[in-house]
């Protein structure tokens, strides 16, 4: 979401915007986020590698701005997500098939407030299926990635997916009929450190 134009205060924002969270949730998220905002100095070899590499310059208002960034990037994430019953009613399932579904990894969810979220990603635009080889995939990512992890890994467009000359996600590349093995190979390589 982009800051709307001459909204130059977070009220003025949200009043503009109309986002699917409100104040106090992004107020709980910053909270989150700046719970342990302590870290070590890097040393002047780290700190010139940092700067090379990481894509985020490592002063103090650089960082405060990934991390405020981040923690709204999480916010949305949350905000958009589905519960059991929602996908369920989508899906034309039981909740309790959903549930078993999640245990089984065939649908991708994680825990806020104590509920399970579903992400809307991973599912296709009428949210009735999940994106083809959803089960495969899953089943090669690490159980314990973080979920804007995983979000990331299936919307970001990678270098060895494309079509029609153009860098394409994970998600446009399954749905678009492209194969499997290709997309499971990448998360094999993320869930062996490389």
């Amino acid at each position: 979401m982009k800051l709307g134009h001459g909204a130059g205060t977070l009220n003025a924002w949200i009043s503009s915007a109309r986002p699917s969270f409100s104040e106090q949730d992004l107020v709980s998220a910053l909270v989150d986020m700046t719970r342990s905002t302590t870290a070590a100095d890097l040393s002047a070899r780290d700190r010139d590698f940092w700067d090379k590499n990481s894509g985020i310059a490592a002063d103090h208002a650089a960082v405060a701005i990934a991390s405020a960034a981040n923690a709204a990037a999480r916010l949305v994430l949350d905000a958009s997500a589905l519960t059991a019953a929602e996908v369920a009613e989508r899906m034309r399932m039981s909740a309790s098939t959903i549930r078993h579904y999640k245990s089984a990894r065939k649908l991708y969810s994680y825990l806020v407030n104590g509920k399970l979220a579903f992400p809307q990603w991973q599912f296709n635009d009428t949210g009735d299926k999940s994106i083809p080889s959803l089960e495969d995939v899953l089943g090669a990512l690490p159980d314990d990635l973080h979920p804007q992890a995983v979000a990331g890994f299936f919307l970001t467009p990678q270098p060895d997916l494309v079509l029609n000359g153009m860098h394409v996600s994970a998600k446009s590349w399954l749905e678009a009929g492209g194969s499997k093995k290709v997309v499971v190979d990448l998360a094999e390589g993320l869930a062996a450190g490389y």
